[in-house]
């Protein structure tokens, strides 16, 4: 007597599956870079001089630590020689 309308089960919702019929990727970049230039090159400019930033910074802390490896290797060496 219950059968699919039941106080304890409910509907499931609908799923939306949207697929875009047609994409144009190159399109989509040319207008993210016309508001880039729309912005001003400030930004852009902020934005890859934060990126060099970090990376200097990274690999100024890698070399210390394979700076600090090779001492630690070479005391051992000598130490255990």
């Amino acid at each position: 007597m219950l059968g699919k309308n039941s106080f304890f089960k409910g509907r499931k919702p609908k799923r939306f599956l949207y697929q875009p019929l047609y994409w144009d990727q190159e399109k989509e970049e040319r207008e993210r870079e016309a508001k880039w230039r729309e912005k001003g090159e400030d930004e852009k400019l902020r934005f890859e001089f934060s990126q060099e930033f970090t990376r200097k910074q990274n690999r100024r802390a890698n070399n210390i630590r394979i700076a600090i490896i090779v001492l630690m290797v070479l005391i051992l060496f000598i130490f255990f020689w």
